[in-house]
């Protein structure tokens, strides 16, 4: 037959449970084992209640700070996304300005290769090219 664990060994429990960079370390169930625990103060020495009040105030700490740190992160990502975003719209604006520049560029082009065309001929014509002098003396 098994028997409840004792309350030492509860303590036990709670400060592996409590104690970070373990392998099995869950702040939240330290926090709910060391609670549990100094909720029965009477089942404890003094010296097993100031360890689990000790505890309990550190593994309330480090939760805090995890959140914290949760929170930071959440922030600082979504920060990254929104600048993410709106680089991604001044490129795509950028874009298609760069694409409307350059048919700009294409007509003006088209404009000026037919103003050259145009004078080439006006050119021709006021400068008619000069006449075969074989049969003149």
């Amino acid at each position: 037959m098994e028997s409840a664990p004792t309350t030492m060994a509860r303590l036990r429990y709670a400060l592996m449970l409590a104690l970070p960079g373990h392998g099995g370390a869950d702040p939240v169930a330290a926090r709910r084992q060391l609670s549990e625990l100094l909720a029965r103060p009477e089942l404890l020495l003094p010296s097993e209640r100031a360890l689990a009040a000790v505890l309990l105030a550190d593994v309330d700490e480090r939760l805090v700070l995890i959140a914290e740190n949760s929170r930071l992160q959440l922030d600082a990502a979504n920060r990254d996304k929104e600048r993410n975003s709106a680089a991604s719209r001044r490129l795509q604006a950028e874009a298609e300005e760069n694409a409307r520049l350059r048919r700009a560029l294409e007509e003006a082009q088209k404009k000026l290769d037919a103003v050259t065309q145009v004078e080439r001929s006006i050119t021709d014509r006021a400068n008619p090219p000069p006449a075969n002098s074989k049969g003149k003396p």
